[in-house]
């Protein structure tokens, strides 16, 4: 069932209502990175991500850990184990896997091992900012939607404890939403730029702020 205008209109405004961070970090000068949109951020790790240049992928990364905690009260602790641990050895495995990534690709991004990067919630981040038309985040909040009592794709998501492990069931309901988000921008937004991370940024906002019941119908008829 498609969605039908008010269901467009609720996640329209949930989308425009998405206020998490536009915040990143220059590490070398520890001053903050002056941004003014999500477009932009997306933009300049993106660039970063795709460098041949270790060090710029490694700030580049970094920043992936620093955008994801920045809410929370060890957001500096993440950054600073990731600074620590990673190696040039992963740096170059990652610039080989990004320079040709297709698909998903979570579990090749987990089998590079790169510190802070081994479950759904952030290689699932970082495979958004590799391309954030075409795919989306899978964060565990978004797992709320399995207690409305509607069936979605969430339904078949298996948690760990506090956390979405990269496993083969998970990564196809992964695929799944990313599809989902991509064709609903495609179908219901094409002329108000709305693209695939725009979708589930909508979604994650509404599950945030209690709208569970909402989302939940919204994410079903997509």
């Amino acid at each position: 069932m498609p969605l039908n205008e008010r269901q467009i209109e609720a996640l329209l405004c949930a989308i425009k209502a998405y206020d998490y961070p536009v915040e990143l970090h220059n590490f070398e000068k520890d001053t903050k990175i002056p941004l003014r949109s999500m477009r932009e951020l997306e933009a300049f790790l993106r660039k970063g991500l795709f460098s041949k240049d270790t060090e710029e992928l490694k700030f580049a990364l970094a920043n992936i850990v620093y955008w994801g905690n920045i809410n929370s009260g060890y957001c500096s602790f993440r950054v600073a184990k990731f600074l620590n641990e990673i190696t040039e050895n992963k740096l170059e495995e990652a610039i080989d896997l990004f320079a040709n990534i297709s698909g998903d690709s979570l579990a090749a991004i987990k089998n590079i091992r790169l510190p802070q990067f081994s479950n759904m919630s952030f290689v699932s981040k970082l495979r958004m900012f590799l391309d954030p038309e075409n795919f989306v985040i899978l964060d565990r909040k978004l797992l709320k939607i399995k207690g409305s009592g509607v069936h979605t794709l969430f339904s078949n998501i298996c948690q760990q404890g506090t956390y979405i492990p990269i496993n083969s069931q998970n990564c196809k309901q992964y695929v799944l939403w990313s599809q989902k988000c991509r064709d609903a921008a495609s179908t219901y937004f094409r002329i108000k730029e709305v693209i695939a991370v725009d979708i589930e940024r909508g979604i994650f906002k509404m599950v945030d702020k209690g709208k569970i019941n909402e989302a939940s119908v919204i994410v079903a008829n997509m």
